[in-house]
C-alpha cells in the first residue's frame, strides 16, 4: 500500500503534477536512492490543467499489468470501496462477417469504465440502508446468485472503534463438512479506511465458515505487515467483537419461525459441530439448537422450550438416538415414557452422537439418554417397601448360600449409584453384615430368576 508500491513492478516511475497556482512539473525517479525535478516544457505525456498523472515503466517480467482484465481484477479486489472514483480504460473487440469472404473485420475500440461501483454501505446508519442494498453488497462478496438470509450491521465504539456487515447465507456450501477446505474456507474480509487488506479464516471458528462478512476499521494502520496482523491487539478486539454480533445475528433468526427453519435446515450440523469443538462458546450455542420431538409434530422445539413444559418434578431431559426421525419415534426405548407423558428429543443428525458427549446438562437439567437404565427407572412407581418384599426371596436366597459366612442379609440404601452391595463390620468376632441395594439392576435382574435357577 502506498506511493512506493510501484516500485514493485517498476524500472522507473515518472509522476507529471500541476496545481493552479503553478507551471506543469515532472518527478522522476528508479528508486536508487535519487530523483529528478524539472519544468515539463515538452508536455510528452499531455498538458494538464490540474491534477497528477503516474506513468509506471515496467519490468520486462511484469508486462501482465499492461492487461486491462488483470488490472480490473487488482483493482476490484483491494479498491472497490474507495471513495473517489477509479476508472480503467477497457479494450473491446467487435467482429463482423465480411460479405462473400470467410474472413471476419475487427474492430477494437476502447472507453472508460467505472470500476469501484459498491458502495461501502457499512459506514451508513443501518437505518439508511435498503434490502437491495445489502443484498447487492452480499452477492458481489460471497459470489451467490440468491439473497442473504440474514444481516448484521455491526457498529462497534470504545476502546476500538469498527464496522463490519455480517451475513448469513441461503444455502450450504456444497463441500461445508469438506476438512480440508473448511480449515482454509476464507470468511471476513479486512478493510483499513476501505482499502482491502487480508481475508481471513480465523477471525471467526471453523464452525461459523458459512458465514460471510466485510469488517472496516480506522485504528489500524494501512501499511501493516501481514505477518503482523495476528499479533495486533486491535484485531484480538475485533475478533471477539465479530463473534458477539453473529451470535446475535443467529438470535433474532431464531425469533422468526420462517427463516429459523430454513436456517437449521441448512446449518443445524454446524451448530452441532460448534457443541464438539468449540468450549469457548459451547453455552452460547446451545440455546440455538432445535430438534423434533414426540411432541413436536412437524415443528422443532428448543431446549429452553422443552423445559418449559416438563413434567412436575422432571429432573433430566430426555432423549433418544437414531438414523432418522422415524426410527427413532418407533424406539421401543420410549414407548413406556411417551404413555407417561414425558417429551422426548430426536437427535436423528450423524453428528448428534458425538455432539450430545458434550451436552451433560442445560439451566441444571441433566440431559439423560432414553436407552439407559436411569431412564427405565422413570417408569418405576413401587415404593421402597414393594421393591424390598418383591426381593424378599432372593435375600432369603442368598442368606441360604452364604450360612454362616455373615451374620445376616439385609436391605439398605445410601449406595453409590454402581454398588450393588456392601459388608458391614458388626464388631470383633461376629462375622460381617451383607446389606444389599435394592435399587440396583443386578439385584433386580437377581429377582426375576426362578429359585431353580443353576447360576
Amino acid at each position: 500500500v502506498g506511493f512506493y508500491s510501484a516500485y514493485l513492478v517498476s524500472d522507473k516511475v515518472r509522476v507529471v503534477s500541476k496545481s493552479n497556482d503553478d507551471e506543469q512539473h515532472v518527478w522522476e525517479s528508479a528508486a536508487g536512492g535519487t530523483f529528478l525535478v524539472w519544468k515539463d516544457e515538452t508536455f510528452e505525456h499531455g498538458k494538464l490543467s490540474r491534477g497528477t498523472k503516474v506513468i509506471c515503466y515496467l519490468k520486462d517480467d511484469m508486462l501482465e499489468f499492461l492487461e486491462s482484465d488483470r488490472l480490473r481484477d487488482l483493482i476490484l479486489k483491494h479498491s472497490a470501496f474507495v471513495g473517489f472514483p477509479i476508472e480503467l480504460l477497457m479494450e473491446h473487440r467487435k467482429e463482423e462477417d465480411i460479405p462473400e469472404s470467410e474472413e471476419k473485420r475487427v474492430t477494437i475500440s476502447h472507453h472508460w469504465e467505472l470500476l469501484n461501483k459498491n458502495k461501502p454501505v457499512w459506514l451508513r446508519p443501518p437505518e439508511k440502508v435498503s434490502h437491495q442494498e445489502y443484498a447487492d453488497l452480499y452477492k458481489w462478496l460471497a459470489g451467490d446468485w440468491e439473497d442473504h438470509l440474514a444481516v448484521k450491521h455491526v457498529i462497534q465504539t470504545g476502546q476500538v472503534d469498527f464496522k463490519a456487515l455480517l451475513y448469513c447465507p441461503r444455502t450450504p456450501p456444497k463441500d461445508m463438512f469438506d476438512m480440508g477446505k473448511m480449515a482454509e474456507r476464507f470468511s471476513i474480509r479486512l478493510y483499513v479506511r476501505r482499502v482491502f487488506i487480508k481475508e481471513f479464516n480465523d477471525l471467526i471458528p471453523k464452525w461459523m465458515g458459512f458465514v460471510k462478512g466485510i469488517v472496516d476499521s480506522d485504528d489500524m494502520p494501512l501499511n501493516i505487515g501481514r505477518e503482523k496482523l495476528q499479533q495486533n491487539a486491535i484485531l484480538k478486539h475485533i475478533k471477539t467483537g465479530l463473534q458477539k454480533s453473529i451470535f446475535q445475528m443467529f438470535t433474532e433468526l431464531s425469533k422468526d419461525p420462517e427463516r429459523n427453519k430454513a436456517f437449521h435446515d441448512s446449518f443445524s450440523q454446524c451448530l452441532k459441530l460448534g457443541i464438539y469443538e468449540d468450549n469457548a462458546n459451547r453455552q452460547n450455542i446451545i440455546p440455538l439448537l432445535r430438534y423434533h420431538s414426540s411432541k413436536s409434530g412437524d415443528g422443532l422445539v428448543s431446549f429452553d422450550e422443552y423445559i418449559g413444559r416438563m413434567k412436575p418434578g422432571q429432573r433430566h431431559i430426555l432423549f433418544i438416538t437414531g438414523r432418522n426421525r422415524r426410527d427413532a419415534s418407533r424406539s421401543p426405548y420410549i414407548e413406556g415414557l411417551k404413555r407417561e407423558g414425558y417429551e422426548i428429543l430426536y437427535m436423528v443428525d450423524p453428528v448428534d452422537e458425538y455432539a450430545v458427549q458434550f451436552l451433560k446438562e442445560y439451566q441444571g437439567k441433566e440431559l439423560l439418554s432414553c436407552m439407559s437404565m436411569e431412564a427405565a427407572r422413570l417408569l418405576d412407581h413401587r415404593t421402597d417397601d414393594d421393591l424390598k418384599a418383591e426381593l424378599a426371596p432372593v435375600r432369603k436366597r442368598i442368606q441360604a448360600a452364604l450360612g454362616p459366612k455373615v451374620a445376616a442379609v439385609t436391605f439398605s440404601s445410601g449406595f453409590d449409584a454402581d454398588s450393588c452391595a456392601r459388608l458391614v463390620e458388626g464388631g470383633v468376632g461376629p462375622p460381617p453384615t451383607l446389606e444389599l441395594n435394592f435399587k440396583h439392576s443386578m439385584v433386580k435382574e437377581l429377582g426375576k430368576r426362578p429359585e431353580d435357577d443353576p447360576e
